[in-house]
C-alpha cells in the first residue's frame, strides 16, 4: 500500500495549492496559509523519506474561554441568546446588526506553538464565511468557517505561534454569525479539551462522537507492523480502532474499507465520515482519515514531520477518491 511519491503528483499538489492561494487573493480575502507544515509531499501514507520529527517538549497546557466569562469575553453590540442546545455552556452571542468584533481573551503562558480551537451552535442562518481573527506573534492571521455546518464540537481553526501575555481570538462581525467559545491547547499535534462525555448505550453515536474518539489517539507514532492504540498506527489501523467503539469491523485496509457505509459527496462531508485517497498517481486507495469539520482530517500521517496521529488540513493530501459514512449502530 505504500508508494514514492512522483513528481508529477507533487507539481499537481503544488499547482492546486497555488490556485488555492490565488482564490482568496482574487476575492479580496486575506487568509493565512500554514506554509510552515507543506512541503509540496502529500502528507498521508506514501511519504518514504527519513523522517524528521522531533518530540513536541511542550508543557501541557489549555484553555477555554466561554462567552459568559465576562472578564475574557466581549461583544459589543452583540446579543445574547441560550435556546440553541449545541451552545457551548448554555448561551452564545450573535452579531446580528453588530458592527465591532467580538472578542475572546486568551492567556499564553510562554512564547509558543499553540492550536486554536472554536465551537459554535448551528443555525441554516449563520454565515458560511464567518472570520476569525487570532492575534499571532506574526499579527493577525485570519481564517474562515462555515457556520452552518460543523456545529456543537471543537473545530481546528489552526495552530500558531503566540507571544506569552494575554492575547486575543476575535470574530469579525457580517452578517449572522455566532461567538460562543473558543480553545488553546499548546502544541501543534494537540486534541482540544474533553467536549463532554460519549453514549454509545445501544451501539449508539454520533459523528461527533466519532471525532472526539479519533482524537484521542492524536500523538500516537505511525507505523504498520502491529496495529495498537497508542503504540503504533498507520491510517486503516487509526480507522479501524475507532470505528469499533461503533460497532464496526473494518478490515485493516484502506482499499477495503472503501467497500463500508455509503458514499458522501465532498460537498456534504460531515464530522464522522472516512475520506480516501490515491496517492502518487496510485490505481489502488493508499490513505483513509477520519472527517472532523472545517476542512481538517484526524488520520495517521506517514509525513517525515508527523509520522503519527495528527489533525490536519486536508488539502495537503493528494488523489482525493471520496468518503464513506459509517452510520453508528
Amino acid at each position: 500500500m505504500r508508494q514514492r511519491i512522483l513528481t508529477r503528483s507533487t507539481v499537481i499538489l503544488a499547482a492546486g495549492l497555488l490556485s488555492f492561494i490565488s482564490l482568496f487573493l482574487t476575492s479580496g480575502i486575506s487568509l493565512a496559509v500554514d506554509t510552515t507544515e507543506y512541503d509540496g509531499v502529500s502528507q498521508g501514507s506514501v511519504d518514504t523519506r527519513p523522517a524528521e520529527v522531533l518530540p513536541e517538549d511542550f508543557p501541557p497546557y489549555s484553555q477555554i474561554v466561554d462567552d459568559s466569562d465576562l472578564d475574557r469575553f466581549s461583544g459589543p453590540g452583540w446579543a445574547t441568546r441560550s435556546t440553541n442546545p449545541d451552545g457551548y455552556g448554555g448561551s452564545y452571542h450573535v452579531a446580528d446588526g453588530a458592527s465591532l468584533p467580538a472578542r475572546f481573551t486568551v492567556e499564553i503562558p510562554a512564547t509558543d506553538v499553540y492550536t486554536v480551537y472554536a465551537w459554535w451552535s448551528t443555525s441554516v442562518e449563520n454565515s458560511a464565511a464567518a472570520s476569525f481573527g487570532i492575534d499571532s506573534t506574526t499579527g493577525v492571521q485570519w481564517t474562515q468557517v462555515n457556520q452552518q455546518q460543523d456545529s456543537g464540537m471543537w473545530v481546528r481553526l489552526g495552530s500558531y505561534e503566540m507571544a506569552a501575555g494575554d492575547r486575543y481570538v476575535q470574530v469579525q462581525s457580517g452578517g449572522r454569525v455566532v461567538a460562543d467559545a473558543v480553545a488553546v491547547v499548546r502544541g501543534t499535534v494537540a486534541a482540544p479539551p474533553e467536549d463532554g462525555t460519549i453514549d454509545l448505550a445501544g451501539g449508539k453515536g454520533t459523528g461527533r462522537d466519532i471525532v472526539k474518539v479519533a482524537r484521542t489517539h492524536i500523538g500516537t507514532p505511525y507505523g504498520h507492523k502491529r496495529c495498537r492504540k497508542g503504540v503504533q498506527e498507520d491510517c486503516s489501523c487509526h480507522t479501524k480502532l475507532v470505528m469499533k467503539r461503533f460497532g464496526w469491523r473494518l478490515p485493516d485496509d484502506p482499499a477495503k474499507q472503501w467497500k463500508y457505509g455509503k458514499s458522501v459527496a465532498r460537498s456534504d462531508l460531515r464530522p464522522g465520515d472516512l475520506v480516501f485517497f490515491k496517492e502518487g498517481n496510485s490505481r489502488v486507495i493508499t490513505h483513509v482519515g477520519i472527517y472532523s469539520g472545517n476542512g481538517d482530517l484526524v488520520h495517521a500521517s506517514a509525513w517525515k514531520k508527523y509520522r503519527r496521529v495528527v489533525e490536519k488540513p486536508m488539502q495537503y493530501i493528494d488523489g482525493y477518491v471520496g468518503a464513506r459514512r459509517l452510520n453508528p449502530r
